[in-house]
């Protein structure tokens, strides 16, 4: 009778047999006669180990050691419910299956080279594919379901945290414990170097074809969509503190360009076709591009608020901003009958500037008067004070 057998190494498939037993060649083992078989009968085995001495049989009191499944030559085995089973893969050479070497604690283990040695200190790497769609080869990372980076690994992501991030402690718990990626600078002294928490670059010198060659370094994406509360939704946010007279210039945000192509300059009638050499620092829309559904208007390309502090001032063009063009600065450019508007309450004009359709300078006074604070230009009595007060191109008094 012939029984199959595994060959690993030098063992594999071991089972109980009598002491006398005999290992012959490089793997047949002949009874002892007053066993059954009761003659000498020839079984192949490639390995086996006594009953009586160091081998290991099933459960310790003899048997066959049985396989399950199919087996795969070279495959190394393992041992599932007393029975071996192929592994799926070859054995490792060297004694066992690999060292593994210190690292520290909740370090994943790599391999650091081609081998069985296995190491604690992992940084993710993986290899360029030179695709992006993952049907094509690229190599997609997928983390869920939120991840703290940097500073952020101390705050512990309960419901009402115990460890707190310095985010967390400045206030701002609201947005660290309610972030998918969290990243912060590290709060120690000896992190110069991690000023900048998320840096977005991106560059349009590989593209091929339109539009798909306009790039973006950053892109903030809000959709406003509950159906039953009335929540809010910012696209992006920034917020900057000055937390001591100490320190120098804060800002909320900063936008800056730079044009070491031909200048382009624009009016309130240039066409914003994106393929020409426009450059601003800002650039406002309302509708995203999308037109349909229909959008309807959009409340206000700037909104200056009344929060918990005021401003010195709204707007202030520093001297040497702007450049010189027909001997003045164009501060703000405007097409026909847009008119800088003031109000006297809500829904209730109280005046405002303008240009018509006719290119003439119109002041709508809404049932008001310009008054001249100062020095007296024009009176009655005095007629015109012409250190005081000039128009070029005539003017018709009346009283």
């Amino acid at each position: 009778m012939r029984i199959p057998c595994i060959a690993v190494a030098i063992s594999c498939a071991l089972f109980a047999m009598p002491a006398s037993a005999q290992l012959i060649g490089s793997g047949h083992v002949l009874g002892n006669g007053t066993s059954s078989p009761a003659a000498p009968t020839d079984v192949p085995l490639s390995a086996v180990f006594n009953q009586a001495g160091s081998g290991i049989v099933r459960s310790g009191s003899g048997g066959v050691l049985t396989y399950s499944g199919t087996l795969t030559n070279g495959h190394c085995p393992t041992f599932n419910s007393g029975n071996i089973i192929d592994s799926g893969a070859p054995c490792a050479t060297g004694t066992g299956s690999g060292t593994v070497a210190a690292g520290q604690t909740n370090q994943l283990s790599s391999y650091a080279s081609n081998g069985t040695t296995v190491t604690g200190t992992f940084t993710p790497s993986f290899p360029e594919t030179a695709n992006w769609y993952a049907d094509l080869g690229a190599n997609i990372q997928r983390w869920n379901n939120r991840t703290f980076i940097g500073g952020a690994t101390v705050l512990d992501g309960n419901q009402t945290p115990t460890s707190k991030d310095w985010l967390y402690n400045q206030g701002e718990g609201w947005l660290s414990n309610f972030t998918v990626l969290l990243v912060e600078t590290l709060d120690s002294t000896g992190a110069n170097g991690s000023l900048h928490a998320i840096t977005g670059a991106a560059q349009t010198l590989y593209a091929t074809s339109l539009p798909i060659a306009s790039s973006i370094g950053t892109v903030g994406i809000c959709y406003n969509n509950n159906t039953t509360l009335a929540a809010q939704c910012w696209g992006s946010y920034d917020e900057g503190h000055r937390m001591n007279s100490t320190v120098g210039a804060t800002f909320g945000r900063e936008s800056d360009i730079r044009n070491l192509g031909n200048e382009f300059p624009i009016d309130p009638y240039t066409p914003p076709d994106p393929t020409t050499g426009i450059t601003a620092a800002n650039w406002l829309g309302c509708g995203a591009g999308i037109a349909s559904p229909t959008p309807n208007p959009c409340s206000a390309a700037v909104g200056i608020l009344a929060n918990s502090a005021t401003f010195d001032a709204g707007i202030t063009f520093l001297n040497g901003s702007l450049k010189q063009v027909s001997g003045r600065y164009q501060a703000l450019q405007m097409p026909e009958l847009y008119s800088l508007t003031w109000y006297s309450g809500a829904g209730t004009v109280g005046g405002a500037l303008y240009v018509n359709a006719s290119g003439q300078l119109e002041a709508d006074l809404a049932n008001s008067a310009i008054v001249l604070t100062g020095n007296v230009g024009v009176s009655c009595t005095g007629g015109i004070n012409t250190s005081t007060f000039r128009a070029v191109g005539g003017i018709v008094t009346h009283c």
